[in-house]
């Protein structure tokens, strides 16, 4: 079994997507840290986010947000990044935070 994705305060389980999944991820990241009070995650899939879903993570913690998404991936990569309630993003400085799918 794989070990979560972690970077940049970002944590993953699975880390390889399947259709049907569960997505549990947990932030600690930039926007965390600078105080924010909400974080949503921005998911969607491919480089371009088609089927994007935004998302309210719940906070645990001072500095923490959670959430569990249920994901249908058709194609190779599920892309996603966080943004706070004031717009401003953690998009993995341009490059979004990316799994991949058994679909390659």
């Amino acid at each position: 079994m794989k070990q979560p994705y972690v970077k940049n305060g970002v944590i993953v389980d699975p880390v390889v997507v399947r259709n049907g999944d569960n997505l549990t991820i947990t932030y600690d990241g930039l926007l965390a840290k600078s105080g924010a009070s909400h974080v949503f995650l921005h998911i969607g899939e491919g480089e371009n986010f088609f089927n994007v879903k935004d998302v309210r993570m719940e906070k645990v913690g001072d500095n923490k947000f959670k959430t569990t998404v249920h994901v249908q991936p058709t194609g190779k990569t599920v892309n996603f990044c966080f943004k706070d309630c004031a717009n401003n993003w953690d998009n993995h400085y341009g490059k979004n935070y990316v799994l991949t799918t058994p679909y390659q």
